[in-house]
């Protein structure tokens, strides 16, 4: 993996531990109000998706990563 991949790599292992800690501290106010069930369900499955796909290295690559110029 070259410098570019594995900054892109480490970045969003960071953006995922971000993605948890937020899902997570929805579950006891999720606890205590069931309207909240659904929202906090979708930020659960978006954190486990990127988890799955970040340990499988899918959709890393320097190529992904597009600049424009406006």
């Amino acid at each position: 993996m070259d410098r570019t991949n594995e900054l892109l790599w480490q970045r969003n292992k960071l953006v995922i531990i971000i993605f948890w800690i937020m899902a997570l501290s929805g579950v006891v106010p999720a606890l205590t109000n069931p309207s909240m069930w659904i929202s906090n369900g979708v930020g659960l499955a978006v954190a486990v998706t990127l988890t799955i796909l970040n340990v499988k290295k899918k959709g890393i690559s320097c190529y992904s990563v597009d600049y424009y110029v406006f």
